[in-house]
């Protein structure tokens, strides 16, 4: 099962990661057609690559069963993990502006890329989401935590687990080779 999961993890992390990278370069907050769905996509695969991604760990730690003294540990990283992807996908929600505040009037194909909030390339002041005003620098923090913070700390704790998992396992319940 551990192995299905893996396997079904790494294509929703293909899919998250590249209409991630699209809708980046490419997000609208009035997007229709492709852009809309790409935009779709994005947010159900994430969250269906987080539950996948905490269902798998608990079916890893289930299987391999190390003795409590050492099962506990992995499934509180686990449980850390959930929080951790919870906060992601809460974050992303919350990158979705509606209005940009701008210093200086350009043209309006300049404004889809999120690149030019991050590089300060544009002359942004602040952006509206949700109807709340934000700066730009709370902005670019949440964007960095969104694309880079989290994912890497999500990632050291899934190595964690199956590190651990692994090093601590019954001898007796480790799945076969034949699975």
């Amino acid at each position: 099962m551990t192995r299905v999961l893996a396997w079904v993890g790494g294509v929703l992390t293909v899919v998250a990661v590249g209409t991630g990278a699209y809708v980046a370069y490419r997000y609208r907050p009035d997007a229709t057609g492709f852009v809309l769905g790409m935009q779709r996509l994005h947010a159900i695969s994430s969250i269906a690559l987080a539950l996948v991604i905490v269902v798998g760990l608990a079916a890893l730690v289930w299987e391999r069963r190390p003795d409590r003294r050492h099962g506990i540990p992995a499934f509180v990283v686990t449980a850390v993990i959930a929080v951790v992807l919870v906060v992601e996908i809460r974050l992303g929600w919350s990158l979705a502006w509606d209005q940009v505040v701008m210093s200086e009037v350009i043209g309006g194909a300049t404004l889809r890329r999120v690149q030019g909030v991050l590089l300060r390339d544009l002359p942004i002041e602040a952006l509206r989401v949700d109807a709340v005003e934000h700066g730009v620098d709370g902005f670019r923090r949440r964007v960095w935590a969104h694309l880079l913070v989290l994912p890497v700390i999500a990632g050291l704790g899934i190595a964690f687990v199956v590190v651990w998992t692994r090093r601590f396992a019954n001898p007796g319940a480790r799945p076969s080779r034949d699975d």
